[in-house]
């Protein structure tokens, strides 16, 4: 299952790895896999770029793939030449041979292609090491380790929003409600045994089916039941969180745990009736409606599914302003959070549509001072426009996998010409630019990327292959540091690291582009 709030067409589909043309090479090392992944650019094409190499030290094999301005491309690749230091080979792109030739330094590869017959078309290239060794998961605790010093707490509540109607069913006297999942900072020592990964995954049986069921039932989290923040009167920031459609909010435990265990509350939202099915602490049930059934208003055309579309994500946007008026009613009480919760910075992230309604709350709700879009599009941009031409004062990250061109197909199911699209996905530079408080896009362009990739998904398969694994892994990694510098940056005034990512993208992580739009952070 796909979770993608794109409304026209296919806008992003999986970059499934293409066929590719095997080509044998002396190498001088002897080493039973060797990957790396990155990307190239040229004065008329782009793309990720994936060479690995296998086989004894006299006679290796070496594989090289491409996409092609974000498209799976079945490239013909030939006359390679690969020492422990240099490779040179050809590849056709875009119906043109053009020669790489680069070097290996400090475990990466970085280059120049030229055109044949053609030196003014001519680009570069650059490919890091992925590390092979650390992509083996236990089966039964395959998520990815927190990276802060804090160990983890994760509590759950159970809150009716009494002022809102709930717009999702059609019954006039239903009210909002939602599952929340608090993750926060803890000095507990892991000792025992940590929470469930996803407590209610048996009423996903007839969706998940009996083999993952049973294997997400048997998963922990790294984080534990109801234990302790840290001793003395720190107050933490805190940050909302919105899953992506149809998804649950803990299905994207590496996210938030990671996040919590570098000092923040994390406050993950499950909204009633977007997962196929949830379960309340309290035994209650919730299914996801048939479309028939729900309460949005059945639409005819393109227009009317826009303005509805914006509705849902209003509503999510103000399911994080309800979490926060609890979170804030919680610091004002007697238990856990009391006078623990720094509510002067707050943010909002989320993945997918959740993205979207991240990026919304910072334009409906002044207390958010900063959001972050992971890889939700609509009609080419980040976040509702609710303020029209206004993009905002608080700061906007949006983090994506590469926009790839539409076919003919998707013109036709959206019903609208090429230069249409093109001018619909130039909203999305133009909304960036008017955000007042700064932006930066961020695209993660790893050959075999996948929307999910930004989830726990991609962690839940026992039997992935250790460089598929790796590359996930890549990609989770690059997330988690993006979206901590973010917050460390909007948050705590804290810009340096974020700054850092940014100038250095392309150089650390040679699969991500960094583009700026404003005062992002002071100069």
């Amino acid at each position: 299952m796909k979770s993608n709030p794109r409304l026209i067409g296919a806008m992003k589909r999986v970059l499934t790895l293409a066929p590719v043309l095997l080509a044998t090479a002396v190498c001088g090392k002897a080493d039973d896999l060797k990957l790396w992944q990155g990307t190239y650019t040229t004065s008329t094409t782009w793309g990720a770029m994936e060479m690995r190499a296998t086989g004894e030290a006299s006679k290796q094999v070496v594989r090289i793939r491409f996409t092609l301005d974000g498209r799976p491309a079945n490239t013909e690749i030939g006359q390679v030449k690969l020492s422990t230091t240099t490779v040179s080979f050809l590849a056709m792109l875009a119906g043109r041979q053009y020669r790489f030739a680069g070097s290996q330094r400090n475990n990466q590869w970085e280059g120049t292609l030229v055109a044949t017959g053609s030196q003014n078309d001519r680009g570069t290239w650059r490919l890091a090491h992925i590390d092979l060794r650390n992509a083996a998961a236990n089966a039964e605790a395959p998520l990815p380790m927190p990276t802060g010093r804090y160990s983890i707490g994760r509590v759950a509540f159970h809150w009716v929003d009494e002022t809102r109607p709930e717009l999702e069913t059609r019954a006039p006297d239903d009210r909002r409600e939602a599952l929340v999942y608090v993750f926060y900072p803890s000095e507990v020592k892991q000792t025992a045994i940590t929470a469930p990964y996803i407590p209610d995954a048996e009423v996903m049986r007839d969706v998940w089916k009996d083999k993952l069921t049973d294997r997400l039932k048997r998963m922990r989290a790294h984080s534990l039941e109801g234990v302790a923040l840290p001793r003395g009167r720190e107050r933490f920031p805190v940050v909302i969180f919105a899953p992506g459609g149809g998804w649950k909010a803990l299905a994207y435990a590496t996210l938030l745990e990671d996040l919590a265990s570098h000092g923040y509350v994390v406050a993950a939202i499950d909204p009633p009736y977007n997962a196929p099915v949830m379960q309340f602490p309290d035994g209650k049930v919730i299914r996801r409606l048939d479309p028939a059934e729900r309460g949005w208003e059945q639409t005819k055309n393109l227009d009317e599914r826009l303005r509805v579309y914006q509705k849902k994500v209003v509503q999510w946007a103000r399911d994080m302003c309800f979490a926060l008026d609890r979170l804030t009613a919680l610091d004002g009480g007697d238990g856990l959070f009391s006078r623990r919760l720094d509510l002067t910075r707050v943010g909002a992230f989320g993945h997918s549509f959740g993205g979207q309604a991240a990026g919304t709350v910072r334009l409906i709700d002044p207390r958010f001072r900063g959001g972050i879009n992971i890889d939700g599009n609509e009609k080419g941009t980040g976040f509702e426009s609710v303020l029209g031409s206004d993009g905002g004062k608080q700061p906007f990250m949006w983090i994506e996998s590469p926009y790839q061109p539409p076919t003919e197909r998707d013109l036709q199911n959206a019903g609208i010409t090429e230069a249409q699209w093109k001018d619909m996905y130039a909203d999305g530079d133009r909304q960036m630019r008017s955000v007042q408080g700064g932006g930066l896009r961020i695209t993660i362009s790893r050959l075999g990327i996948d929307h999910m990739d930004f989830s726990d998904n991609p962690f839940w398969e026992s039997a992935a292959a250790s460089e598929v694994r790796a590359g996930k892994l890549r990609t989770m990694a690059i997330t988690r540091d993006y979206v901590r510098a973010f917050f460390e940056g909007c948050l705590k005034g804290q810009w340096g690291g974020l700054r850092k990512l940014a100038a250095e993208a392309g150089k650390t992580y040679p699969d991500v582009t960094a583009q700026r739009f404003g005062a992002l952070w002071p100069q």
